[in-house]
């Protein structure tokens, strides 16, 4: 068998793909009387970003965790950094949708930089704890605090 196949956990991967051919069924039912054809409509594009996070999905799960971790406040600081560039960005890079600035638009798609944020801030969160070593005061509860604040 090979290593892919080995390190991989098909169970989590079955249903995965199950869940999310489901939402490109209902997004395909729910718009196909807009778009007739199937590959010029909301359901080819949500096609498109299962395969892509079924690809990532496979890839993240071969990390070791431990480098990961070694990286923590690297990934923190850049998420920050991406964050801060929202708000400078100009309107035809991060538009305001909805009243609000939370999107980078990148031709036909789009990022949401607060998504891939929430793992790191949660990577993040587990190794400030991990070094306390059980001891929580107020100065570190404090560190703590705006270390999930600032990214809100």
């Amino acid at each position: 068998m090979s290593k892919l196949v080995e390190k991989t956990d098909i169970g989590t991967l079955v249903h995965l793909v199950l869940i999310a051919s489901i939402g490109v069924i209902a997004i395909t039912s729910a718009t196909s009387y807009d778009y007739p054809a199937f590959w010029g409509g909301p359901g080819a594009k949500q096609l498109i970003f299962m395969l892509i996070g079924i690809a990532i999905y496979v890839v993240v799960q071969r990390l070791d965790y431990n480098y990961v971790a070694d990286w923590w406040r690297t990934l923190y600081i850049g998420g920050l950094l991406v964050l801060a560039g929202l708000l400078v960005a100009p309107e035809s890079i991060a538009p305001t949708i909805g009243g609000n600035k939370a999107w980078f638009k990148l031709g036909p798609f789009g990022l949401q930089p607060s998504e891939p944020m929430k793992v790191v801030t949660a990577i993040a969160v587990a190794m400030f704890l991990a070094k306390l070593g059980g001891s929580l005061d107020f100065t570190r509860l404090f560190k703590l605090g705006l270390l999930v604040g600032l990214p809100v």
